[in-house]
């Protein structure tokens, strides 16, 4: 009898520490709860109209309808690396002396300037531009002129793993 009353006076001194600890954890989450309710009503809102009103003010409107009509500087499929580089891929659709034509992933097509200084890869074997052909996936790199010019300075061929 004596095991079972020391028991049960264990179990209380727990179950008391117990009660204890979800009271002082509901009184500071409802504090908190309480503060952050208390800073969400005193903080200042941001009025939709004044973000109209600064959009309309003739600086921001003027640079928004420059910008609307300027030619962009590059490709709107290519991904500018942080060298000043362009990348772009595609698959091949012809190809000649001077250039190649891709098609993207959008189903554009963009014809890339190439010159006697490109490289072109396959893995780490050194190809030709006789080398690419039709259908032919492709990563291009190169630069971007202010007229929009793609000039190619690396082709690499993807392996396309099935």
């Amino acid at each position: 009898m004596k095991k079972i009353t020391n028991f049960i006076s264990a179990l209380k001194k727990h179950l008391i520490f117990t009660v204890l600890a979800i009271v002082a954890l509901t009184v500071t989450a409802g504090l908190s709860y309480r503060v952050g309710q208390q800073q969400a009503t005193s903080a200042p809102k941001a009025s939709p109209k004044s973000a109209v009103q600064l959009f309309n003010s003739d600086g921001i409107k003027e640079a928004a309808k420059r910008a609307a009509q300027s030619k962009p500087t590059a490709p709107a499929s290519t991904l500018k690396t942080s060298s000043g580089f362009y990348r772009l891929s595609g698959t091949v659709t012809a190809t000649n002396k001077n250039s190649i034509t891709l098609k993207l992933t959008n189903s554009s097509r963009i014809v890339l300037t190439t010159k006697e200084t490109t490289n072109y890869y396959d893995g780490k074997t050194k190809l030709t531009l006789t080398d690419l052909k039709k259908n032919m996936s492709v990563i291009a790199t190169g630069t971007v002129a202010s007229d929009g010019t793609f000039t190619v300075t690396t082709i690499q061929k993807v392996l396309i793993s099935s």
